[in-house]
């Protein structure tokens, strides 16, 4: 039987911490765990030196309230060096699927960026998902703070590109909401005025 270690009497157990070693043991190890083809999948592992709790315990310490796992390098395997405790918010941050976009020489997430220029996250999405080349396809109507994004530069390509959808056969609607204009103003651009 294996003894864990006890917090004032109490075994550890159930504890949080236990359970946040054992979660990473599954994800890691497991191929039947949901979560295997993110991590144990793609080569992460957990360090030999962890595979048994009292060493994770030992190097991490107790698991500080609301705080969560953090690796430093998320395409490199759990140990000591790469790991420490965090918000889930700054875990949130680290994915993979979080996207950055830079605004005066600095790196923002979506979030933090429509925070400070406010601009709502869709907007600025949609803008980066047209083809994740931010340099191109700004309406003129799109807020200013967004045209400051050093990225963000308004070119005639957005009018020759909203000509040939309607030649295509797009319709105002649809143009207006992949640029943010009114139908009005597009008529505008295909009528060259």
């Amino acid at each position: 039987m294996i003894h864990l270690p006890k917090k004032n009497g109490i075994s550890y157990y159930g504890s949080d911490i236990y359970k946040c070693w054992g979660a990473i043991k599954q994800r890691c190890n497991n191929s039947n765990n949901p979560r295997y083809k993110n991590y144990g999948g793609k080569g992460i592992k957990i360090c030999e030196h962890w595979s048994k709790f009292e060493n994770f315990l030992v190097d991490m310490g107790d698991r500080p309230k609301d705080k969560v796992l953090l690796r430093l390098d998320n395409n490199d395997n759990y140990y000591k060096e790469n790991c420490r405790w965090g918000t889930t918010k700054e875990l949130a941050r680290r994915r993979s699927t979080t996207i950055f976009i830079k605004y005066k020489g600095k790196k923002y997430c979506l979030k933090d960026l429509s925070k400070k220029i406010k601009v709502s996250p869709p907007t600025i999405k949609k803008r980066y998902k047209l083809g994740g080349d931010l340099t191109k396809k700004i309406p003129r109507k799109f807020p200013r703070k967004l045209l400051e994004l050093d990225e963000f530069v308004f070119c005639k390509e957005r009018d020759i590109n909203i000509k040939n959808l309607r030649k295509f056969g797009c319709t105002l609607h649809h143009i207006g909401t992949l640029y943010g204009l009114t139908r009005e103003r597009i008529r505008q651009i295909i009528n060259n005025k």
